[in-house]
């Protein structure tokens, strides 16, 4: 690899609190990044680190190497907005099932390299309490389950 090319160190933590660092000092009002929904194991990688950096500069507790000090909160919505908000989604997921007062939705990963196509660990823990979105499955190149 020449010197001056990116090199992009999939150590995770090690990674992320370098990548805080930068956040911290450079203080960007926008950060940009690649999509968590990528073909590219390296891109999905990058995202997940840059947003995790990213969520982690305002945390006093998070210490960056180097260190440097966490970022001003904003706290013009309030302590409690994050809260208010997820249970509020949770609502509105619940209702759209029709069933349920408060839902969570996940976005399945095709199965590529890691599993057989009928392979779903997640309808194995929640039995009875699984529920597929047959409009979402039927783009996802997922086999239709009920």
């Amino acid at each position: 690899m020449k010197k001056d090319n990116i090199g992009i160190i999939i150590c995770g933590w090690v990674a992320t609190v370098h990548i805080a660092a930068v956040i911290r000092e450079v203080k960007p009002h926008v950060v940009l990044t690649h999509s968590p929904a990528d073909d590219m194991e390296d891109h999905t990688n990058t995202s997940r680190l840059i947003v995790t950096a990213a969520f982690a500069r305002a945390m006093p507790n998070f210490r960056s190497v180097p260190s440097r000090p966490a970022a001003d909160c904003d706290t013009t919505q309030g302590w409690n907005s994050m809260t208010t908000q997820v249970q509020a989604m949770a609502g509105a997921v619940g209702r759209a099932s029709k069933k349920l007062k408060f839902a969570e939705g996940w976005r399945r990963h095709l199965h590529y390299g890691f599993s057989a196509t009928d392979v779903d660990p997640l309808r194995e823990a929640l039995g009875g309490n699984y529920l597929v979105n047959k409009v979402s499955e039927r783009g996802s190149g997922k086999p239709l389950r009920g």
